[in-house]
């Protein structure tokens, strides 16, 4: 049964000749709809086009390979229903060499095709990501170096200004930064240069223009729009039944009067400073009775909370005079000016060491891609290159997966490779900004939202089509999310309105299982009193874990376990662990936590960490042993490998060694040896150990570092000893990885055990440290523990999303100099002199729009975390003041619509600020509401709602004692462990018997063959009788051969006359010579094959009835016709079941057929010798082999064959067999 579309999916279908716009939501089926969009268009009657002509362009490596198996599929069971188009064999044979890839692969492709228009070298190579680090690393201290003895008055103050007094390190890393924000541009240079100018203000009109000042206008525009929201809920609450109607007037005021700042924007900075500074502050009235005291203080807060935040516009932003502002950020200019003049040295110098080791890195595969695709002309504007105009006329449309990620200079290279400047767009584009999380690496969800908001819905060139039926997932984990985010995601925070077009709507066809709970639960955890000793024992993030661990154990171990739809059999079956997924903003500091609280409950679980790898022992104690061949003088890693399994000293024999000698470790090491007896053990280890490290200090001169690592395991056995000590089987994958590393850089340009070990050190430095190697499959029954990064794109039947209470991580708005793609660089105003400084507006503005962002992007993380979600979700948080978090919470309280005020969304420091305070709005939010004496007051947003949710608000002293009540005591989980092995046991003993008795079921195939010739099948089928055939003796080889075809050969020989001649000739032997001439002539027949023909026989079936049969069907006459039929092999092989279903593919040449009164006569010629009565033996002898060729014939061209028959030429008869 094919896949039924929706009318929307139809459209984005077969849309076509236009830019188009895909707005898919999640689980909305994007990818099949792109596959079967592909299909459509290389399938089209009227206007199909080869799949080589399309660019698919994909996100990641993997979502290629898996768009091309898909489109394979999709073609292939085409082919199945329609076996003898010839299109889709064609587009079946392009496929693996059709652009499908990612932009990166594609842009390697133009640099590859076209590397002499930018003169490179085309043997370059992609450089290792640690290798670039080590070589950005050395250019970074060769310019600070160069810089330092040049020692300019600028540079020395920029330092001063910047550096800390121990090293480099900050300024290394602003250079860094600053590189990586201006290579995001398709002109780094001029995006350094504009962003520099930016800073060089010299009046108010130099201000007015620049863009962190249009920025400051916005963000004031949004705080007064705020202010004004603020004011008009407490208004609103002044006319609530109860509320504190005298405070009306005043609340009207104050929107005056900020209504009248709000006008003042457009007259500038001077004009909008007087305003802030002429507000009134007008005092509450003051009434004693007739309101509600909790409204009235609601209504109080709101109004103090708006003059707060117009207090603070007037503070942060408008404090100073102008000219103060404009002064301040002139006093920066010099200071970045440094900074960008160090980034445009070192990009320099940085290419120049690439150049030289031929190497390039990502940013150079984007780049040099974008000069050779476009140029820019004398007016300085973007043109496409004649190169450009080639991928133009190639491709007939473009698709690009994933474009919320897209960055600025892929989207100018796919647009310079489009048709869209010929006036004929041609850009499919899929995504969903929603889930747009890839902001860290700059990339730009604004190219979408702006499509987004510019293309229209009617047909056009410029169309955009919404997809928002999700296909994933349940409705009661629909009805959470659109729930949630109906109420904290907009335009402004998330950069999209979660209005009717953008929420979720069922697609999934699930059952109601009644006995199966599938509504979404929310756990809260809090600690009630710090001072609680049994609370103590526990950090807040442990007692987390236990929640999630005790929520994975009643999932698996309830008495009604949940039953879930298994995605291969299509079935309903029970929960398993491997259903279940704990996604976690970031997994560092909690999966430790995690997997020990699930070791507890005796859970398996699985976490593919992104770090740790070299802070595990077997990776130090390797990399100890390696400085130690580098410099063995070095005391820590050489006491670390003194004490490892590899020496095995014991504590008190390294007091031992240190003590007896007034020496450095290695010193006192080498006179312990010299001076000890030949029978103390402990020299006896130390004299072999400093043999190895001799011999590894030797051969580390010559011997690449994989194999030098390979040569310290097989000499020392630490690979071996690892294998047995706790936790093994990782340790032993990891040492491995270690060697695939090692592999990985002697491909670099560097060499030598000191630049491996700077390779290490670097990885660590700039945290490109990997996760220990992966020992599990995705198929493994256990507890996955991932990032929400790592699984967008995925999908899980249950989801735990846990840590919501963690706090965001601002770090970046921290920094001393901050940087942004379209408000370019921030910086403090640094008095070295008088030591002080100043945050100027350039700063200010960026980190606002920085936060903005972050904001954003956090949202959209918890969508996608969400999302995953196909049959259950669980949303776990932990707090420590449940009360003072509950009075935040209820602030979102009293708004005029569903969504929540801004304000509160833009002051929430975490996801479960968020969450709580869009679910305190609804009746199940009642246990909070009165716990901070919320409940009786104000209106409760979404009584209709669908929402499915089980609220649990855990105490600290709750869970530790339900986790006691199931460990009980430690004898007791000793026991169960014990039991748990011997089950194990049980089970691996079974498989072991299993595997000793097992008997192959199909045992007689073992010899078959998978391909045979008719030949093949006839001698099997060989009948056993005294025919009066003749016999041919073999001869031994020493006896002598004597000249001439064999037989097999003179048949081969006959056949080929029988292909090639001319059935009209006139039988006669003079005709018949001269056509064996004509066929020696043509290289058809050898002149050894010649003299084999007998010219009689030839002429005997030319005279003969069958010839004038086929002559009168000469129209339909085939001859010399191969063909392959599947025969199921219990047909060949009598031992076998009729059940069997292994298919054994029969192939073979017809000699002839035509076609006759719509029917089919087979016609197969022997040389065999046959004497005149037996032609009936020649009939059964070759019975089962014609079979064949009748089978195959009626297969392939669907009729009947009526006749087959043998010609035997040597006897010249025909022989019926059929």
């Amino acid at each position: 049964m094919g896949v039924s579309f929706t009318d929307e999916q139809i459209k984005v279908i077969e849309t076509r000749n236009r830019n188009l716009l895909v707005s898919a939501a999640a689980g909305s089926g994007k990818t099949a709809v792109l596959v079967e969009r592909i299909i459509q268009m290389v399938t089209d009657k009227d206007n199909a086009i080869d799949i080589d002509q399309l660019l698919v362009v994909t996100f990641t490596n993997a979502a290629a390979a898996e768009m091309r198996e898909r489109i394979s599929d999709a073609i292939e069971k085409k082919i199945e229903e329609n076996p003898t188009q010839k299109r889709l064999h064609k587009q079946l044979a392009l496929l693996s060499n059709a652009n499908i890839m990612t932009i990166h692969a594609f842009c390697l492709k133009v640099i590859k095709n076209h590397f002499n228009e930018i003169q490179l070298d085309p043997s370059f190579r992609i450089g290792d990501e640690n290798e670039l680090m080590l070589l950005k690393n050395d250019v970074l201290k060769d310019i600070i170096e160069e810089k330092y003895e040049e020692s300019t008055e600028d540079f020395l103050n920029f330092v001063e200004s910047f550096s800390s007094s121990k090293s480099d390190v900050i300024i290394e890393e602003l250079i860094l930064t600053l590189h990586r924000f201006s290579t995001s541009n398709p002109r780094p240079q001029v995006w350094l240069e504009h962003h520099i100018e930016n800073l060089n203000i010299k009046d108010e009109e130099d201000l007015l223009n620049a863009d962190y000042y249009k920025s400051l206008l916005l963000n004031t525009k949004t705080s007064i729009d705020e202010i004004v929201q603020l004011l008009t809920e407490a208004k609103s609450i002044t006319l609530l039944e109860e509320g504190p109607l005298h405070y009306k007037d005043t609340t009207e005021a104050y929107i005056d009067q900020v209504l009248k700042i709000r006008e003042l924007l457009s007259q500038g900075y001077v004009h909008i400073k007087q305003g802030l500074d002429s507000f009134e502050s007008l005092r509450l009235p003051g009434k004693k009775k007739g309101f509600d005291p909790v409204l009235k203080d609601r209504a109080k807060s709101l109004i103090d909370l708006a003059k707060d935040k117009l207090k603070e516009i007037k503070e942060i932003n408008y404090k100073h005079e102008l000219s103060d502002v404009i002064n301040d950020i002139q006093g920066t200019y010099k200071m970045m000016k440094v900074l960008v003049d160090l980034t445009k040295l070192f990009a320099t110098h940085y290419q120049k060491a690439k150049e030289e080791k031929n190497i390039i890195d990502f940013n150079d595969i984007e780049h040099y891609a974008l000069d050779i695709l476009v140029a820019y002309d004398e007016q300085d504007e973007l043109q496409a290159t004649a190169v450009a105009d080639i991928y133009s006329d190639l491709f007939t449309e473009i698709l690009i997966d994933e474009y919320q990620d897209s960055n600025l200079v892929q989207e100018t290279i796919l647009t310079s490779v489009s048709k869209e400047r010929t006036n004929s767009p041609n850009m499919f584009m899929v995504g969903d900004v929603k889930q747009s999380i890839y902001k860290f690496r700059l990339a730009k969800p604004e190219l979408f939202m702006d499509k987004y908001s510019t293309y229209s819905k009617e047909d056009s060139c410029y169309q955009r089509i919404n997809l928002h039926k999700n296909f994933r997932s349940r409705s009661q984990v629909i009805n959470t999310i659109n729930f949630f985010f109906k109420q904290i995601m907009s335009k402004e925070v998330g950069d999209v309105t979660y209005d009717e077009e953008a929420v979720l709507n069922v697609g999934a066809n699930y059952e109601e299982l009644i006995e199966t709970n599938y509504a979404t639960e929310m756990i809260i955890v809090h600690q009630e009193d710090a001072e609680d000793d049994l609370e103590s024992e526990f950090t807040q993030k442990q007692l987390e874990a236990k929640t999630i661990a005790n929520s994975v154990y009643n999932l698996i171990n309830c008495e009604e376990k949940m039953k879930v739809l298994d995605k291969q059999t299509g079935e309903y079956r029970e929960i398993q662990y491997r259903d279940i997924v704990i996604l976690l903003r970031t997994t560092s500091g909690w999966t430790d936590i995690i997997l020990d609280a699930l070791s507890e409950r005796s859970i398996p679980a699985y976490t593919s960490t992104t770090t740790g790898y070299f802070e595990t022992l077997e990776i130090k104690t390797m990399m100890n042993l390696l400085k130690l061949i580098d410099n063995p003088r070095q005391d820590i890693p050489l006491v670390a490998v003194l004490r490892s399994p590899i020496v095995g000293l014991k504590g008190e024999e390294l007091v031992k060694i240190r003590t007896a000698f007034d020496a450095e470790m290695y010193d006192a090491m080498l006179y312990y040896v010299e001076g000890c007896l030949e029978e103390d053990l402990l020299g006896i280890k130390l004299n072999k150990f400093m043999d190895k490290l001799n011999y590894f200090r030797r051969i580390s001169r010559y011997m690449p570092m994989d194999e030098l690592i390979n040569e310290i395991f097989e000499k020392t056995d630490y690979h071996h000893y690892t294998a047995l000590m706790l936790n093994g089987v990782q340790r032993k994958a990891n040492l491995d990885m270690f060697v695939d590393k090692a592999v990985a850089y002697e491909k670099s340009s560097y060499r030598g055990v000191f630049n491996f070990i700077r390779y290490v050190e670097n990885i660590h430095k700039f945290d490109i440290d990997t996760g220990e190697a992966t020992v599990f499959s995705e198929r493994d029954d256990l507890v996955k523990i991932m990032s929400i990064h790592k699984s967008k794109g995925l999908e899980f039947p249950v989801v735990i999303v846990a840590a919501l209470g963690k706090q965001f991580n601002k770090q970046d708005l921290r920094q001393s100099i901050v940087c942004h793609q379209d408000l370019g660089i921030g910086t403090d105003y640094v008095n070295y002199e008088d030591r002080y400084k100043v945050e100027t507006l350039p700063k200010r503005m960026i980190k606002v729009q920085m936060m903005k962002e972050l904001l954003s992007e956090e949202l959209r993380i918890l969508y996608v975390a969400l999302t995953r979600a196909k049959e259950k979700l669980i949303l776990v948080g932990a707090v420590n003041n449940l009360e003072n978090k509950g009075i935040k919470w209820c602030e979102s309280l009293y708004n005029n619509g569903e969504a929540i005020n801004l304000n509160y969304i833009n002051n929430c420091s975490c996801y479960l600020d968020w969450l709580m305070g869009a679910f305190i709005r609804h009746p199940r939010g009642k246990e909070i509401r009165e716990l901070v004496g919320c409940e009786l007051n104000g209106p409760i947003a979404f009584l209709d709602d669908p929402l499915l949710l089980e609220f649990q608000l855990i105490s600290a002293s709750n869970l530790l004692e339900y986790s006691n009540e199931k460990l009980t005591t430690k004898e007791d989980v000793l026991i169960d462990i014990l039991n748990q092995w011997k089950q194990e046991a049980a089970i691996v003993d079974d498989k072991i018997s299993k595997r000793l008795d097992y008997k192959y079921a199909f045992n007689s195939l073992i010899h078959s063959k998978v391909q045979m010739s008719v030949s093949d099948v006839k001698r099997m089928h060989e009948i056993t009788v005294e025919d009066g055939f003749e016999k041919t003796a073999i001869k031994p080889k020493f006896i002598g051969e004597e000249e001439g075809l064999t037989a097999a050969e003179k048949g081969t020989a006959y056949h080929k006359v029988m292909c090639y001649i001319d059935l009209s000739l006139e039988p006669s032997l003079e005709n018949i010579k001269h056509c064996l001439s004509n066929l020696q002539e043509r290289d058809i027949l050898t002149q050894l094959e010649v003299r084999s023909i007998n010219e009689r026989a030839i002429m005997n079936f030319l005279k003969s009835s069958l010839c004038k049969r086929m002559l009168k069907a000469l129209d339909t006459l085939r001859r010399e016709t191969p063909f392959v039929v599947g025969v199921l092999a219990s047909e060949m092989y009598a031992d076998l079941e009729k059940s069997a279903t292994d298919v054994i593919m029969v192939q073979g040449v017809i000699d002839a057929f035509y076609e006759e009164d719509g029917d089919i006569v087979l016609i197969d010629y022997k040389t065999d010798f046959v004497q005149v009565g037996q032609e009936q033996i020649l009939a059964d002898r070759y019975k089962e082999q014609m079979n064949y060729y009748k089978r195959a014939l009626e297969q392939i061209m669907g009729k009947k064959v009526k006749e087959v028959i043998i010609y035997a030429l040597n006897a010249s008869v025909q022989v019926q067999v059929y």
